[in-house]
């Protein structure tokens, strides 16, 4: 199956599917007790001593946007709605976004390929949305985002981390298309891609700088369900970065030198 062929199947299996997916996600331990912690963690800088983004003018981009989980919460955190731009492949996932969230702007587009003015975005989000895109369309996801930030402006994503199941696991699967079980019913294409690709070679040749990043806790409001907060302890179900573009001079660099230089954290 090709790139084209898989983005249209990822999209026909959300379109089926969006009520569903719409009203697993929001209601998920996930999303409410690791993934929605850490936008909280990572945007706000308290944990990790950088500037706070939950700002009413920063002008956001959220990659993914599904039925509009990640937008709605940077709203009730003080982000003016008419400042975010929300994407999705899935049109029957921008509709439910579209009639749940009054102000915001959502539009049918797909994450490696979408059209936002240059240098207009202050913050790109992205939440469980890369392990639906092989290495060539997330190096073109990253290009667009990269373009789409202003000078010094943010990238902020949680994926799954590749140690989240047994099948990831296995080092034969790396960087292979792997069909997994959805929490909300049926499968779903995966690309199994190793945690080092992601957070440090991509993202450091696309040209941006990772200022900080880990595999993600479940929250203390998590314990209060005993069986869904061992299960998420038991294993590193999710890892975030948030991650700073450098100036399109010493991405040049990095690209012109790649063969070597050794990508490395952000001092």
């Amino acid at each position: 199956m090709g790139a084209g062929e898989r983005s249209e199947y990822i999209e026909g299996m959300y379109d089926s599917q969006a009520t569903t997916y719409a009203a697993f996600k929001e209601a998920s331990f996930a999303w409410r007790y690791i993934e929605r912690p850490a936008f909280d963690r990572y945007l706000t800088g308290a944990d990790v001593d950088l500037p706070n983004l939950y700002e009413p003018d920063t002008q956001v981009l959220d990659v993914g946007c599904g039925s509009g989980l990640v937008v709605e919460h940077l709203i009730s955190h003080g982000i003016h709605a008419d400042n975010i731009v929300g994407i999705d492949l899935s049109s029957q996932l921008i509709e439910e976004a579209t009639r749940r969230i009054q102000g915001a702007h959502f539009f049918r587009a797909s994450a490696d390929n979408f059209n936002v003015a240059a240098e207009s975005i202050g913050l790109a989000t992205s939440n469980m949305v890369f392990h639906y895109l092989d290495n060539e369309q997330l190096q073109k996801a990253f290009s667009l985002i990269y373009d789409a930030l202003e000078p010094g402006g943010t990238l902020f994503f949680v994926d799954a981390d590749p140690d989240y199941s047994e099948e990831t696991r296995r080092p034969e699967n790396v960087d292979q298309w792997l069909e997994l079980p959805t929490p909300w019913g049926g499968t779903a294409p995966w690309f199994s891609r190793d945690p080092y690709t992601l957070l440090l070679d991509m993202t450091y040749f696309a040209g941006f700088d990772m200022v900080a990043g880990s595999p993600l806790p479940v929250s203390e409001e998590g314990k209060a369900f005993p069986a869904e907060y061992s299960k998420y302890m038991s294993y590193p179900a999710r890892m975030a970065a948030r991650l700073q573009k450098v100036p399109e001079d010493e991405k040049q660099r990095r690209i012109e030198g790649a063969n070597e230089q050794i990508p490395r954290l952000a001092e």
